[in-house]
């Protein structure tokens, strides 16, 4: 029996004796190792397999048998429609590339799952998600297709997104660590899930991702490195500027990572020390020390590299400062620095100096060297400050992003804003914006990232221009939050800005023409912080569940 065959299209059946007659509308194919799915069915096909045009066509052999395995046995459940001539049916090919009829909707591609093992490391494998609908959103939801699969080999509960219109979109699949691959590498098969978003109108075939085991072991851009649930969730996360080191904070443990190895250098249980818990103690009589030492949690912290000795900060809910060294994570100083918990640190990169931010409302400048002693206080914010971060072309000032809807920028001379830039809602994160020209053109604008929001698509990044302290560019549509960055790598490059938000995974946009130039979801719930991993020029993004990934072309 002869079919036109181009990878992607509809199969008839027609009622003759003794033969199952198909046929096809012919389409160009996709790539090889996709999957398509399409609608809006064509009347062509009600006028028979002789006003198939066979021009260009190359006619393929399908036996009988393959057809029945193709189409479950010509289930009802595959009927597409019918027409004059008989069923059209949709069909499954071996290589598990869907078929269906007219204009190329959904792309799902690889459809194989190639994990290069590593013994007791974390393995990442993405594929991709290309919506060529014009003004519809998808959502992509990804299950184990095996019930053992979870929770030793996957932990897929989070591992989905929203791909907009038009666009394609990466989702890392990562094997936990263990000691073997299964033997039948079929247990790690996953299925993705495809809907229209959000009226979920409109579902989709299922698409089965085939797992492998790798025989070489192949450098993947995006991998998760870090997915520990044991410690709780991450509360702040930074990176060494010249070790390959990550500092994980979780509520009540700090541990320091080598990103290059995989491994777990040094860690320790974080607890107030004893002047933290005698000043607990003596302001609640009727409860012992020890129990106010459980309720303190970290909220941040931050490598400090340009002093004489190694050291690292932690701030905790109560207003604590915290030093350690890096080498022994021992601590060597202790001090309350603001009201309630300290939100943010940043390094001055010449000076001897550290901000702090807080829920207080107040941002407070450090100097190390004389033995931690407050230089100055900045008043201003009505409600807490999120983020404080240093102007990299001007290290004598710096920007907070508060909820009170504001972005500040500072002079450390000084203990009052010299400009406000008013927002629409609180403000989350804040980055300075390298925009390319000579130096003082650069020290111009700015890029903030909203805080939480009630409607779920409603978080905005915005580019600021300083000189008129005017909103020049708005990314919306971000969903909840949206946490921002500015990654300037290379120098004869523009610089990259990074949004990431919810259920929009984390997205690398270029500084010029603001447009997406790739999205990635990681599975690992929400993003608390991104940094820039300048050894390897790639960006770490801390989420609640972990840290991943992305290599910066």
């Amino acid at each position: 029996m002869q079919i036109c065959s181009s990878r992607s299209f509809g199969f008839r059946l027609t009622h003759q004796p003794n033969l199952k007659h198909l046929a096809s509308r012919c389409k160009p194919s996709p790539a090889a190792g996709s999957s398509s799915f399409t609608s809006r069915g064509s009347n062509n096909m009600a006028d028979g397999p002789s006003r198939v045009s066979l021009e260009n066509m190359q006619l393929l052999c399908v036996r009988l048998d393959s057809l029945e395995s193709m189409t479950d046995n010509f289930s009802e459940e595959r009927v597409l429609g019918s027409g004059s001539y008989g069923k059209v049916y949709r069909g499954e090919q071996e290589d598990d590339q869907m078929m269906v009829k007219d204009t190329e909707l959904i792309n799902v591609h690889p459809l194989q799952l190639l994990f290069s093992f590593r013994s007791n490391k974390s393995i990442s494998c993405p594929f991709h998600v290309t919506n060529n609908m014009d003004d519809q959103h998808v959502s992509v939801r990804c299950v184990p297709k095996h019930e053992e699969a979870t929770p030793h080999y996957y932990d897929l509960n989070l591992l989905g997104g929203t791909v907009p219109p038009r666009s394609t979109h990466t989702f890392v699949v990562t094997m936990k660590q263990v000691e073997q691959p299964p033997a039948n590498m079929d247990v790690l098969d996953i299925v993705v899930v495809l809907q229209t978003f959000p009226d979920n109108s409109r579902g989709f075939p299922e698409v089965t991702l085939k797992a492998a085991c790798a025989t070489t072991c192949e450098k993947t851009r995006s991998e998760v490195l870090l997915h520990y649930d044991c410690y709780g969730l991450l509360k702040s996360m930074d990176v060494h500027p010249t070790e390959p080191w990550i500092l994980t904070a979780y509520q009540a443990r700090l541990v320091i990572w080598n990103y290059k190895t995989q491994t777990r250098m040094m860690e320790r249980e974080f607890h107030p020390g004893f002047a933290h818990s005698l000043r607990n103690f003596s302001s609640r009589v009727f409860v012992s020390s020890v129990s106010f030492s459980s309720r303190v949690f970290v909220s941040s912290v931050r490598f400090i590299v340009k002093s004489t000795e190694q050291l690292f900060v932690v701030g905790d809910e109560d207003g604590y400062i915290h030093v350690h060294d890096c080498m022994t994570m021992k601590r060597v100083k202790e001090f309350k620095a603001h009201g309630c918990a300290v939100t943010s640190f940043a390094v001055h990169p010449t000076q001897p100096f550290v901000l702090s931010a807080s829920r207080d409302q107040l941002i407070m400048l450090w100097n190390w060297e004389k033995g931690w002693v407050c230089i100055r206080t900045f008043t201003g914010h009505s409600a807490r400050v999120n983020q404080v971060k240093f102007n990299p072309h001007d290290n004598n000032t710096f920007a907070s992003a508060s909820g009170d809807g504001t972005v500040k920028i500072w002079r450390i001379f000084s203990p009052t804003h010299f400009t406000s830039l008013n927002c629409e809602e609180g403000q989350r994160s804040v980055d300075y914006y390298p925009t390319g020209g000579d130096q003082q053109q650069q020290q111009h604008y700015m890029v903030s990232g909203s805080g939480w929001q009630l409607r779920p698509d409603n978080a905005t990044a915005r580019i600021w221009d300083l000189r008129t302290q005017t909103c020049i560019r708005e990314i919306k549509g971000l969903n909840s939050y949206c946490e921002v960055g500015v990654i300037d790598c290379h120098p004869d490059r523009p610089a990259v800005l990074v949004t990431a938000s919810g259920s929009c995974g984390v997205s690398l946009h270029d500084s010029t023409t603001y447009r997406c130039e790739r999205t990635v979801h990681f599975g690992l719930g929400k993003v608390v912080c991104v940094a820039y991993v300048k050894g390897i020029r790639s960006l770490a993004i801390g989420h609640e569940r972990g840290v991943a990934i992305m290599e910066i072309d």
